[in-house]
């Protein structure tokens, strides 16, 4: 490190002036004592001006020393010579005349004390400090002082640093990070920012800047204080809190869907027991075969939820009527709300079509009926309304609830965010609901205050109306689905549509079959299967027979297969999602 070196008191008195240089580390203590902002408050209000440093009597080399002065110090502050090459502690020094000095004898001793208690506390500093300098003969910014503590945490020694860029601490490809700092380093106003650091031995580390610009002589020069200080070790205990927090999200999450498929189990269970029974053979038959029918949807629609949450990449979007859609919905959404809130569901009398997953969008509307259910204990009344516009068709969902406080309207859509109470809901509804609408390329917007209610308007793109579905009179398709019940499922719902049903267990006959000759117009494979996956048998029926059409099936969102024309289905579905996903499979020639 480069010191200053205090010169004998009698060398300042020779030719009878003063022709040496002054400084006064107060502006620096203040940056050391972390009240950087305050010295810049004081420069920028002129409490400290420059002073032209002297040059130093017999030097071989002329050395300019930057000081500026203390005003707010008054007359009487002590002297500090400073011999060697540019000091850059004079950048936060004062100078004054002969005469203040001889006023107060013993000021120079009194300062040369200071000047080693702020040495020491540089050195001892545990924050690296930096001072850079823009000179209008030198382009870029240099560093001209360094102390101790940047060398610890950058590897780089101050002789290695001094006269560099300070854009030596981040790699090329950093540009954006460069920049940031560069920024700040020539900015007229303090700043504070966190940016990732390369030490000279190739590591990284956080590094949290705290910049102070310091008004310089009038030579043009521009100089700016920074205390660096290493975060990455606090950056590691707050990355353990976010996991330790999601492992709470996931224990709450995991008590809240066990509470919701328990519901949904009893009424599945028992429902069945009473149909093996005489209740089977009476009126409450049909009813209590919707009962399983509804309840499985709900389990249908829990499951989706949590996989759109886990993987926001699911496909399956289809032009979609969004007025169809929501008179459809309409008798289920009654259904949720229950009987003491009214349901209204107005729509467009002309088809508005939206390219969206027809189980995402029944799914988010669904989960904002609950949220208006629940704010509605005493009953109320639910309104859906469907509106279109040239670009855009809006869905509005509003209920006449409790309404929100501002602190909670910002963060429904935190994920894991609820205000349900312990072991109720999975707070995961809303969250899904705006990735559904961002993933269609839309946007959801909440309007709600206490007493008056809320309204969620999900504004999506309005896409033109598909194209008729293929007609033909050829029904043959080649059913590949190794879960025996699924299969069986599967089979009937394509017996219903006409079809002459050909199945194979798994990939292996699946592909057996085509190879030996089959003739069909229609594949529906499951995407994972022993033998060969679902890509595989689609590859292999496309090169036997060019025009066949593909439907997927899976219980993964993440694993369909790039087949030209294809459609992907993901389980469960019901019926009629299958009959759909036939009509929309298209050849690759067509």
């Amino acid at each position: 490190m480069r010191r200053a070196a205090v010169a004998p008191a009698d060398a300042t008195r020779r030719g009878g002036t003063a022709r040496s240089s002054f400084v006064n580390l107060s502006a620096l203590a203040l940056v050391l004592a972390g009240l950087a902002p305050l010295a810049h408050l004081c420069a920028r209000a002129g409490r400290w001006h420059p002073v032209i440093g002297r040059t130093f009597r017999g030097a071989s080399v002329v050395v300019t020393v930057c000081v500026l002065t203390a005003a707010w110090a008054g007359p009487g502050v002590p002297y500090l010579t400073v011999t060697g090459a540019v000091v850059p502690l004079a950048l936060v020094g004062a100078a004054f005349d002969r005469a203040s000095r001889e006023r107060r004898p013993g000021a120079d001793q009194q300062h040369r004390d200071r000047l080693r208690l702020l040495d020491a506390a540089l050195g001892a500093s545990r924050d690296g400090v930096l001072v850079t300098a823009a000179r209008p003969t030198v382009v870029g910014l240099q560093i001209v002082y360094a102390n101790p503590a940047f060398e610890r945490l950058t590897g780089y020694g101050i002789d290695e640093a001094l006269g560099q860029s300070p854009s030596m601490l981040y790699a090329e490809d950093c540009e954006a990070d460069r920049e940031k700092v560069r920024a700040a380093l020539r900015s007229d106003a303090p700043g504070r920012f966190e940016v990732p650091a390369r030490r000279k031995d190739g590591t990284e580390v956080c590094v949290e800047w705290d910049v102070v610009p310091v008004p310089g002589p009038p030579d043009g020069c521009e100089y700016r204080v920074a205390v660096l200080r290493d975060t990455t070790e606090r950056r590691r205990l707050e990355e353990q809190l976010r996991n330790a927090a999601k492992l709470e999200a996931v224990g709450r999450l995991a008590a809240g869907v066990a509470h919701d498929f328990n519901n949904l189990l009893t009424v599945i269970g028992g429902s069945a027991a009473l149909l093996d029974g005489p209740a089977g053979r009476g009126p409450n038959a049909a009813r209590l075969v919707g009962e399983v029918r509804f309840a499985a949807e709900r389990g249908q629609w829990l499951v989706r939820q949590l996989l759109t949450f886990a993987r926001p990449q699911a496909a399956g979007r289809e032009p979609l009527d969004l007025g169809r859609v929501a008179s459809d919905l309409a008798p289920i959404l009654a259904r949720v709300v229950g009987p003491a809130i009214e349901t209204d569901v107005d729509t467009p009398a002309e088809p508005v079509f939206v390219l969206a997953d027809r189980g995402e969008l029944e799914q988010a509307l669904l989960n904002l009926a609950t949220n208006a259910r629940d704010a509605m204990p005493g009953g109320g009344r639910l309104a859906l309304r469907v509106r279109a516009g040239a670009d855009w068709v809006r869905v509005a969902v509003t209920d006449t609830g409790s309404g929100m406080p501002p602190e909670v309207r910002e963060r429904i859509f935190e994920p894991f965010f609820t205000t349900k109470g312990p072991d109720v809901g999975t707070g995961l509804g809303l969250t899904t609901v705006k990735q559904v609408a961002e993933r269609c390329g839309g946007r959801i917007a909440v309007e709600s205050a206490p007493g008056r209610g809320t309204t969620f308007d999900i504004d999506l793109p309005r896409c033109p109306a598909p194209a008729p579905a293929p007609t033909g009179t050829s029904r043959t398709v080649l059913l590949a689905e190794d879960e025996p019940g699924v299969r069986a499922l599967a089979r009937l719902i394509l017996q219903g549509q006409g079809y002459n049903v050909t199945e194979a267990a798994d990939g292996a006959e699946a592909l057996k079959l085509l190879e030996g000759g089959g003739a069909f117009d229609l594949l529906v494979t499951d995407v994972r299967m022993p033998g060969a996956d679902g890509g595989r048998v689609a590859a292999r029926a496309r090169e036997l027979l060019p025009a066949v059409r593909v439907v997927f099936m899976s219980g993964f969102t993440d694993t369909e297969p790039a087949v030209p024309g294809s459609v992907f289905l993901p389980k469960p579905f019901p019926p009629a999602a299958l009959a759909r996903a036939t009509q929309h499979a298209r050849s690759p020639h067509n």
